[in-house]
């Protein structure tokens, strides 16, 4: 995949313009290709922001951190006058642990994810459930007095995806003998 990316890039760069326009820079060229194919960091940077650091909504802890992961990884390649440029947003917002359990009418774990923004509870919280799918501030009207007390989901619980047949089947040798070989072009 790296490898691909590399490719599509130069050629990508080699057409950007006629090259009857310009004259082409092949050190140049194979330069930009030897720092993508054996010197690229672009796999380990983006699995620490993503596996390591994880998640980040804006104004988050996660994105601080990010934000300053990044700003060190810029200045250990030699870049200067690395800063973040503050913006107005308002709070952050992040999951320390979420868990959902059902104990009647049999003891289930559900998974469950909070809608953004929603205050935390202080500690376990149980309850009736009810369905209230409320999609705008006008339907609250419709609901006032019958949510105190209770665990609201605003949206219906649906069926799931499974899906009705495999991902991947194997092909029968007649298939196979149809499909066209692939031939190795000459360099």
């Amino acid at each position: 995949m790296k490898r691909l990316l590399v490719a599509v890039s130069a050629i990508a760069i080699l057409t950007a313009a006629p090259v009857a326009a310009q004259e082409v820079d092949r050190v140049a060229i194979n330069g930009i290709i030897d720092q993508g194919l054996n010197h690229s960091e672009v796999m380990q940077t983006a699995a620490h922001l993503t596996d390591r650091i994880g998640g980040r909504m804006t104004n988050s802890p996660q994105m601080r951190e990010a934000e300053r992961w990044t700003q060190q990884r810029f200045r250990d390649w030699g870049l200067s006058n690395v800063r973040a440029e503050g913006f107005e947003f308002g709070r952050g917002w992040s999951i320390v642990r979420s868990s959902v359990r059902m104990t009647a009418p049999r003891p289930i774990d559900l998974r469950a994810i909070p809608i953004a923004w929603t205050p935390s509870t202080d500690g376990v919280v149980s309850g009736g459930v009810i369905v209230a799918p409320i999609t705008s501030a006008g339907q609250f009207d419709q609901w006032r007095g019958r949510l105190r007390g209770k665990i609201v989901m605003i949206t219906r619980p649906d069926t799931g995806s499974e899906p009705t047949e495999a991902p991947f089947r194997r092909l029968t040798d007649e298939e196979l003998a149809g499909r066209i070989p692939y031939v190795q072009p000459l360099q």
